[in-house]
């Protein structure tokens, strides 16, 4: 769990870097109905991101899309990342 974590602290922190966490945060909220196809098609396309760090991160951002507490939970450390 804590690796997971860790994963998405790096993840929100680079979209805030960037300026774009809000846009993240509300595309997120509006494909949330789809999160766990969506999350079932990064599973599948999983194998063609072999190289790098690029495999775990698509497996962490499936299970984050197939859970829908862990989809609130990621979306709540965006919305609030001063709260974490």
């Amino acid at each position: 769990m804590d690796d997971k974590r860790h994963i998405w602290r790096l993840w929100i922190d680079s979209l805030h870097r960037w300026g774009v966490a809000e846009a993240v945060s509300l595309a997120l909220e509006v494909m949330k109905p789809l999160a766990v196809v969506l999350g079932q098609v990064i599973y599948a396309f999983q194998p063609f991101a072999r190289g790098g760090g690029l495999y775990h991160n698509t497996g962490v951002l499936a299970e984050l899309m197939t859970d829908p507490k862990e989809f609130d939970a990621f979306l709540e450390m965006l919305q609030h990342p001063e709260k974490v």
